[in-house]
């Protein structure tokens, strides 16, 4: 019967070599972006900003109170349990 002869990996030819196909595909990469900003940028735009909402809560245009609340109450308890 013939010894089992295992192979040493310095004799090795192919050592750290994987099986995969060389037209393998490779991971995918993503280019970092930047967060998006969510408000204004600068400080005239703020500006702006609040100038334009101050009128739209002077013509009655904005959303009450209780009605905030309870759709953070709501959203509160889809996430909350």
């Amino acid at each position: 019967m013939e010894e089992k002869r295992y192979p040493i990996l310095e004799e090795e030819e192919s050592v750290g070599l994987c099986s995969e196909p060389s037209a393998a595909f490779q991971y995918k990469t993503e280019e970092q972006v930047d967060v998006p900003i969510l408000g204004p940028s600068t400080w005239d735009e703020a500006m702006d900003d609040l100038d334009v909402s101050e009128k739209e809560f002077e013509a009655g245009k904005c959303i009450p109170w209780d009605d905030v609340m309870s759709e953070i109450k709501d959203r509160y308890r889809l996430y909350a349990y």
